[in-house]
């Protein structure tokens, strides 16, 4: 099971320890922040001091830099982008409304452009979790 979930992105998703899991959850944080600073290449060594674990267990959740990144993206997209496109569809929004959407969805991937350094692009992650969420609003 954590093999099929290290290839969606996270192998957290296979944890079941409570502490492996909050471990990920750390590591993802920190990584956002350490990504979204500078030219986003920090260290790993140094994303795993901000997440108070050692690099042993950050290699262990996640063994490569682009893992990690596309974990940070499908974290994104999971927490806070596809409530929003959950939030349209239920509510019957405007095609208006959800291009407003689409074009602030783009303004954050731009700002997250600097993770592309690590060969995940953005679109392709983006654009497998919104095909699915799309499928469901129309």
């Amino acid at each position: 099971m954590a093999e099929a979930a290290a290839e969606r992105g996270w192998p957290g998703w296979g944890l079941s320890r409570v502490d492996a899991r909050a471990s990920a959850a750390r590591i993802l944080d920190a990584a956002r922040g350490v990504f979204a600073t500078g030219d986003g290449s920090g260290p790993l060594s140094r994303i795993a001091h901000e997440a108070g674990v050692g690099i042993a267990t950050l290699y262990r959740h996640f063994p490569n830099r682009r893992i990690l990144a596309r974990a940070v993206y499908d974290r994104i997209f999971s927490e806070e982008i596809a409530p929003l496109l959950a939030h349209f569809a239920d509510a019957r929004t405007s095609r208006d409304v959800l291009l407003d959407v689409v074009e602030k969805l783009d303004d954050v991937g731009r700002a997250l452009e600097r993770v592309r350094k690590h060969k995940v692009p953005l679109s392709a992650t983006l654009g497998r979790h919104m095909n699915d969420q799309m499928v469901s609003f129309y």
